[in-house]
């Protein structure tokens, strides 16, 4: 099993939230033919 860690628990050490290889499939497979620069946008902190 594999996939993409994309956040954490800031109230539990032990949790942590994922997506799953298939879930990110797609996007990942248009990422890799992007070629065109994007704004990062700015920090948003909670």
């Amino acid at each position: 099993v594999y996939g993409m860690v994309f956040a954490r628990s800031t109230s539990d050490a032990e949790t942590g939230y994922a997506l799953t290889a298939a879930e990110v499939a797609a996007d990942a497979r248009r990422a890799a033919a992007a070629t065109a620069a994007v704004d990062t946008g700015r920090l948003v902190a909670a």
